[in-house]
């Protein structure tokens, strides 16, 4: 009982990473660091941390890390993949703000058409958001969430409760010199 006690509490004690990077082996966040010796993670960490290189100048001093740490192949492998991910994000983007529009107007037309019942009003809006995917239903939600009104004045509600305690007036967020500068004190 008492080893068992002794073993809980040393691997309590013990540091997390000596555990996990010892004992488990480390696995970097970047793929092509796998195999790279502890000196070229030091020297990759120190480029893209450095806050002064342009993007340019960073990129063409990875690539020469890569080619002085023979890690050139795996790197652009990297590139390559996330270059792909960028232009699928850039083409999903792109898609959800051509489609939201008509998303938004049919919706629009559903709510303000005079011949539903509450029962085809709210079946007709289900079939609308069925033709969108998931993440452009996302999309739409935060935007209605966003722009939503609030049934009493008819004015547009914010999300924040900053904004809702600070700002209930829309002129005061029209206005950058008011006086609400006064209540921060930071």
């Amino acid at each position: 009982m008492r080893t068992l006690l002794f073993l809980a509490a040393l691997v309590c004690a013990a540091e997390p990473w000596w555990i996990f990077s010892g004992f488990f082996g480390y696995s970097p966040r970047y793929p092509f660091l796998r195999k790279a010796s502890w000196e070229a993670r030091r020297e990759f960490n120190d480029i893209i941390s450095d806050p002064k290189l342009t993007r340019g100048e960073r990129e063409s001093a990875l690539d020469k890390w890569a080619d002085q740490h023979g890690l050139t192949d795996a790197y652009n492998d990297y590139k390559n993949a996330t270059n792909t991910a960028r232009q699928a994000r850039q083409k999903a983007i792109l898609k959800a703000l051509d489609e939201l529009p008509n998303f938004f107007v049919e919706l629009d037309r559903i709510e303000t058409a005079q011949n539903y019942t509450c029962e085809q009003e709210r079946k007709a809006v289900r079939e609308l958001c069925s033709k969108l995917d998931d993440s452009d239903r996302r999309v739409a939600d935060y935007m209605l969430f966003e722009y939503s009104t609030n049934p009493f004045s008819g004015k547009l509600k914010r999300a924040s409760s900053f904004d809702e305690i600070f700002f209930d007036d829309l002129d005061l967020i029209k206005n950058s010199a008011s006086s609400s500068q006064g209540w921060f004190f930071w």
